[in-house]
């Protein structure tokens, strides 16, 4: 094996693309997973009416659910990015699950119920998924 030395122009070029890749291919998982929920819903079409994607819901901190019903105070949060084995990046290092907790409860002390869900979940139990986005419907008198 022959390996060769980049030169400093030529390694720096590589290592911003490589961030590139791996920034449009994170994107790329967001937009599916976004995409995947919102097939989901698509099922109920009661449930369609006033959902709003990314909305932030509190204006000093820029707290932002992935998707909500801001009318109902209902949000949602998919938590990608949680399966990768031996990284601590994002929801599951410290600092990330202390972000995730101190905006759940700024959410819940001002009237919102929030539900969280894992890309299992929505690309692999629907059902679940629905039934708690009737229920939290449900317990705001907005779906039979």
């Amino acid at each position: 094996m022959v390996v060769r030395k980049l030169q400093p122009k030529k390694a720096i070029s590589f290592i911003i693309l490589n961030k590139e890749l791996r920034k449009s291919r994170k994107l790329r998982q967001h937009r599916d997973l976004h995409g995947a929920f919102i097939e989901i819903i698509k099922q109920d079409l009661f449930l369609l009416p006033g959902l709003r994607d990314e909305y932030k819901f509190h204006s000093i901190r820029q707290f932002a659910f992935d998707f909500a019903w801001p009318q109902l105070k209902i949000g949602v949060d998919l938590q990608g990015g949680i399966y990768k084995p031996g990284r601590r990046t994002g929801h599951t290092s410290i600092k990330g699950m202390e972000n995730d907790m101190e905006k759940l409860n700024l959410a819940v002390t001002n009237g919102w119920l929030v539900l969280l869900f894992s890309p299992n979940k929505v690309y692999q139990e629907q059902a679940y998924v629905l039934s708690s986005v009737r229920a939290v419907h449900r317990i705001r008198g907005k779906v039979q």
